[in-house]
């Protein structure tokens, strides 16, 4: 009679059970929730390691892999990722010749180029000087070209000892703000006279230098210095002056003419 009543007592909750979903209880032998809570779910395909891959997840997993960079972006070593928009990602690829250096340029996709890399400062200029062929009369209120037959140095041929050499002539590649050095001496003569050096640039005088010598003898000298702007094929002269016709100049080591490329 007890399980007779047990069934009455159950008879309003049995209602909404069948026949087929109590015969699946056939079989237990212990509480079903508890079993139930002990069990792992069953994804088709996927193992319990793959499941664990998802422990710490924060958001959708495709979303987060379609913002990643793919590797296959990079074709060889060396090449740069670089952002050539905004929140876009292009390939820089490596330079083709060693010892080019990475270069701003907005005409290009990314901004970027690769470059030969600009020249380092460089010493660049002339130094020249006269051997003593004599000493040569100057007439009075004169002005005579001087030549110079002998160089200390040329570091990219701006004289020549053969050919116009009286000048000074900026080589190509080499245009810049120049430091001109001029000076001559004067031989010894007891005359009183103004003698001086003058600097001229392409046939015009650009600087000069005067000075009255005494009468008592011994050598003396001019010299001049200032600093252009020159261009390449511009060239320079310097010219000896006197108002005596007794104003002789002569050649020595002491007289140069210079030319010290300072920058562009």
């Amino acid at each position: 009679m007890t399980k007779a009543r047990d069934l009455a007592n159950a008879a309003d909750v049995l209602d909404d059970v069948s026949a087929t979903e109590l015969g699946y209880v056939n079989g237990v032998t212990s509480a079903i929730q508890t079993q139930l809570n002990n069990k792992q779910a069953v994804v088709s395909g996927v193992n319990d390691t793959e499941i664990g891959y998802l422990d710490g997840v924060t958001s959708a997993i495709q979303t987060q892999l379609d913002a990643k960079i793919a590797k296959s972006l990079v074709d060889a070593k060396g090449d740069l990722l670089v952002g050539s928009a905004n929140d876009t990602v292009s390939r820089l690829a490596v330079a083709s010749t060693a010892g080019y250096v990475l270069t701003v340029d907005s005409a290009e996709t990314t901004g970027l180029k690769w470059a030969a890399a600009a020249s380092g400062s460089t010493f660049s200029g002339c130094s020249l000087y006269g051997t003593d062929p004599g000493n040569f009369e100057i007439s009075a209120g004169a002005s005579n070209l001087i030549t110079w037959n002998q160089e200390l140095f040329d570091t990219s041929g701006y004289h020549s000892t053969s050919s116009n050499t009286d000048r000074i002539t900026i080589p190509s590649g080499k245009a810049g703000y120049y430091l001109i050095n001029a000076a001559i001496q004067w031989d010894d003569d007891n005359a009183v006279a103004t003698c001086g050096i003058r600097v001229y640039l392409n046939g015009t005088e650009i600087a000069r230098r005067f000075f009255l010598r005494s009468d008592n003898g011994g050598r003396t000298a001019s010299d001049v210095q200032v600093t252009r702007n020159l261009a390449v094929n511009d060239y320079l002269q310097v010219y000896a002056y006197t108002e005596t016709a007794q104003g002789a100049y002569h050649y020595s080591p002491d007289a140069r003419f210079e030319v010290i490329l300072l920058g562009t």
